[in-house]
């Protein structure tokens, strides 16, 4: 993200949605990145890129934002990162 203060403000939604029980799939997802050695940084970024993208999606499409939608970004996000699917045994 280039724009500093978009930035910040993207991250902070982020932080706040790793607190709040009603968006638990985002802490699982950094959970995930986190136990897989990613720094708190790179996991925030990454979530906050699919956050973004979704944002995105909305303003250009007009569109509702759509929970569904992003909680498939973060599974593909995961993927894409070599976190998704099922654990190995």
């Amino acid at each position: 993200m280039g724009n500093k203060r978009l930035k910040r403000t993207i991250l902070q939604v982020v932080n706040n949605q790793l607190k709040d029980p009603a968006t638990a799939y985002v802490k699982e997802a950094y959970d995930k990145m986190i136990d897989m050695g990613y720094t708190s940084a790179e996991a925030k970024e990454a979530i906050a890129a699919v956050l973004l993208s979704e944002m995105y999606t909305m303003l250009g499409e007009m569109k509702e934002f759509s929970e569904e939608s992003y909680r498939n970004g973060l599974e593909e996000m995961l993927e894409d990162y070599g976190l998704g699917g099922q654990e190995e045994p």
